[in-house]
């Protein structure tokens, strides 16, 4: 499965049940390549609470549901960074 996320899936065979230890070492090898493609910053993330009108949650569940975002976290994070660039845009 995880190899499957991370693209690697057609260089290892089928995957057998995790125990304690392949399950750590699986983790620790998912971390190092998400940082390296992502960048070490992208691990960093902070865990907040947000409180939103019914109606805007329900649209972005739809989107997550229409494969637009991966989660509520991707939705709120791609939409943040987009007005973060139309903002820098205007200001120049």
């Amino acid at each position: 499965m995880i190899l499957l996320h991370l693209g690697l899936i057609k260089y290892f065979p089928k995957p057998k049940p995790l125990n304690s230890v392949t399950y750590l070492i699986c983790n620790y090898i998912t971390k190092y390549v998400v940082a390296r493609r992502a960048g070490a910053h992208e691990l960093m993330k902070e865990r907040i609470t947000v409180t939103i009108d019914k109606d805007l949650l329900e649209w972005l569940d739809e989107r997550i549901k229409d494969k637009v975002f991966a989660n509520r976290s991707h939705g709120f994070e791609f939409l943040i960074k987009k007005r973060m660039k139309e903002e820098d845009k205007s200001e120049k």
